[in-house]
């Protein structure tokens, strides 16, 4: 193995520092890189995907090229600067994530999202000259494969359209955009856009209430899964969860009954 003086002689924590000012001179700012679909196609291609970068400055990448132990220490620190706001469809979500390695992945730290319950997609039929456009569910699969492949992740960000920040402040029916969320249960769920066309505007004045339907929704998450697995430690379980609690009779209350009262 070659040495290097660069690692020999600086501690890691300077590194650290060091690598924090390789993307821009200014180690606070933040790189946001936008990912979205070409077209529609039945069988998405990573080649599909269309890359842009906000603010659009040329960023020079060559440490991560140096050797293993450049990459290893410099990449986590260049992701951290970094908000990727890939399109809220589990089909791009993968396409984008899949290519990068499980370290890669597991370096990222926050997502931008824009919701969206459903979508039309174009689905090509039996030979070129023929498709049709089908309705397609996308937030839910978009949370479920967001828990998959991005282990790590801490913060998701909430750019919503101004009709579902209404529905937020009305006390609509909004457990489409909640509950798939309340998957993530370790990753802080902040809503931070508004937007009317193509204008944004801050969110200030929907945070309160939504911080209050995340906060419920997790908690009825967590008191599921608590319910769950408490019933999968019981002898003589059954295969299924759905079909134990059945046997069970009991019907518990998720947000005030304890796992112990099983019996």
């Amino acid at each position: 193995m070659v040495s290097s003086r660069f690692f020999d002689t600086i501690p890691l924590e300077l590194r650290r520092e060091i690598y924090t000012y390789l993307p821009s001179p200014d180690p606070t700012s933040t790189t946001i890189v936008s990912v979205i679909l070409k077209q529609d196609y039945e069988q998405l291609r990573s080649a599909d995907l269309v890359y842009t970068k906000e603010p659009w400055t040329p960023v020079d990448l060559n440490v991560l090229r140096v050797c293993k132990r450049a990459y290893d220490e410099a990449l986590p620190i260049l992701y951290r600067r970094c908000i990727f706001n890939p399109t809220a469809d589990s089909d791009v979500i993968t396409a984008f994530f899949s290519r990068m390695s499980s370290f890669a992945r597991s370096s990222i730290r926050t997502l931008l999202l824009k919701p969206q319950p459903q979508a039309l997609r174009r689905v090509g039929g039996p030979n070129p000259n023929i498709s049709e456009l089908r309705r397609v569910v996308l937030w839910g699969p978009a949370c479920k494969k967001i828990l998959t492949l991005l282990p790590d992740l801490k913060e998701v960000q909430i750019h919503l359209p101004l009709l579902y920040a209404y529905e937020i402040e009305s006390d609509r029916d909004v457990g489409w955009l909640t509950v798939p969320l309340s998957f993530l249960q370790s990753v802080k769920k902040s809503l931070v856009r508004v937007s009317r066309g193509s204008a944004d505007f801050p969110a200030t004045q929907y945070v309160e209430k939504w911080d209050r339907l995340i906060e419920k929704e997790d908690s009825e998450r967590a008191a599921l899964l608590s319910y769950e697995a408490a019933i999968m430690n019981k002898k003589n379980r059954w295969t299924n969860p759905y079909w134990r609690m059945k046997r069970s009779g009991f019907r518990p209350n998720l947000l005030t009954d304890s796992p112990n009262c099983l019996t």
